[in-house]
């Protein structure tokens, strides 16, 4: 498993659910406290709300991309990360 992957299943060991950890493992690079991460992903656990649709880590490695590719300055950026998103 990667770092950030250990990372992340030491924050679900720790009871936090998958968007949490996921999110919470990569704060210290998206320039994040460890609390803002934890609330920011707090209700995509267990499918979103634990309505188990989505996955809660594809959610949170989601808004991790867009927090590390985003440009609301471009107009094409949408574009790049859905590609991203998809892969």
């Amino acid at each position: 498993m990667s770092e950030y992957g250990d990372i992340a299943e030491s924050y679900f060991r720790r009871g936090y659910n998958c968007s949490q950890s996921v999110v919470a493992a990569f704060a210290p690079v998206l320039g994040m406290d460890e609390a803002a991460a934890l609330r920011a992903a707090s209700g995509f656990g267990g499918g979103v709300g634990r309505m188990r649709e989505v996955c809660g880590a594809f959610l949170g490695l989601t808004m991790v991309i867009g927090m590390v590719y985003a440009d609301p300055a471009d107009p094409q950026a949408k574009s790049r990360i859905y590609g991203i998103v998809q892969e």
